[in-house]
């Protein structure tokens, strides 16, 4: 099974399937507004980069962004996606929460320094 990584910072990562990391992918790209951040993560989706680095792939102000999006946007918008029915949506919802935890950890830590 592939998997992808999005990496919040230097030494802090998301290891997921690789559906749950296109998921997130896919989600950034709808939301970031970024357009050069949103046409690399366009570019990582098509191209199968599995990789996503904030530190190395975005300015601050886009990294900022992000880390907001996927701190903030990221667990409402999956509960409104996945179908209360859908069998697979108590564990995307897990995987998913633990990205928004680590942006939401990096994003304090960023705060605080």
């Amino acid at each position: 099974m592939m998997a992808g990584d999005i990496f919040v910072s230097k030494d802090r990562h998301w290891a997921a399937s690789s559906w749950n990391f296109y998921w997130a992918a896919e989600f950034l790209v709808n939301n970031v507004e970024d357009d050069k951040a949103a046409a690399w993560i366009r570019e990582v989706i098509d191209e199968h980069i599995m990789i996503i680095d904030l530190d190395g792939d975005f300015t601050p102000p886009a990294r900022r962004l992000i880390l907001r999006l996927l701190r903030d946007k990221l667990i409402p918008d999956a509960e409104k996606r996945f179908s209360p029915d859908d069998p697979e949506r108590g564990g995307a919802l897990k995987i998913l929460r633990e990205l928004a935890d680590l942006a939401r950890e990096v994003a304090e830590q960023d705060r605080q320094s």
